[in-house]
């Protein structure tokens, strides 16, 4: 009888184990399949808050990857030539997919058109400014805005964004707000690029993304650090629909 009592025990011990395998391994499947990422900074704005946690999903073809979609991006195949990369991944915007042409402005590095297709910009109403404020001792207090705007691409996908305006020429600008515009408008891979007449023009090669943020004021990206291969997009981000 006590051999019989034990045997049903552990039957029953085996019968649960098994059955909490099965549930942790759906979990931990789950989980692998769907991450979610919680953004720290604000160059996202002002789609994309900081301090909140966005779903996801996990991408195992860059076929799926369409232009306009937002995406965590692994630093590790990007150029460190002149970007320090963050631990964590990049989550930015997807703006040229391969062979596509793009046009920005040398001055500021605002996107400006797709494949010789202008980019339609509506402002935002009631939409805030955004401010980037120096804290460099040479340039201490200085700012510049990024101002609200509805971006929609040649291709029909919108999105909200922050859009820097800067007349380099300007007789305003103080000495300390030069130096600082020096700094944010230092884009190592556009200023690579071909130029003319203000406008610097980048085709993205095979097997690359282009990536930007929404906030162009603040945000690292292909400006940055160049073309995004393909293995390096991890994921892809669920997010409400701006149109």
């Amino acid at each position: 009888m006590k051999f019989a009592l034990h045997k049903n025990r552990f039957n029953k011990f085996l019968k649960y184990s098994g059955v909490m395998l099965i549930a942790g391994s759906i979990f931990a499947g789950y989980q692998f399949l769907t991450p979610s990422f919680y953004i720290h900074g604000q160059s996202m704005l002002p789609s994309i808050s900081p301090s909140k946690v966005y779903p996801g999903y996990r991408l195992f073809s860059s076929e799926s990857v369409k232009r306009g979609d937002v995406v965590a991006i692994s630093p590790e195949l990007l150029s460190s030539k002149d970007v320090q990369h963050p631990n964590g991944l990049y989550i930015k915007r997807i703006v040229g997919l391969p062979g596509d042409t793009l046009t920005f402005t040398k001055s500021e590095g605002n996107l400006v058109a797709i494949n010789g297709l202008k980019m339609v910009f509506s402002p935002i109403e009631n939409g805030k400014s955004f401010s980037l404020r120096s804290k460099m001792d040479d340039s201490q207090g200085a700012s510049i805005a990024g101002i609200p705007f509805k971006y929609t691409d040649p291709y029909g996908n919108t999105h909200l964004g922050y859009q820097s305006v800067w007349d380099e020429n300007a007789f305003t600008h103080d000495a300390g707000t030069n130096k600082f515009a020096e700094v944010v408008f230092n884009m190592p891979f556009l200023d690579g690029q071909a130029n003319d007449k203000g406008m610097v023009f980048v085709t993205v090669p095979k097997g690359t993304f282009f990536a930007l943020s929404d906030n162009l004021t603040v945000g690292t990206d292909s400006r940055h650090f160049g073309f995004v291969p393909e293995e390096s997009v991890k994921a892809k981000l669920l997010l409400r629909d701006t149109k």
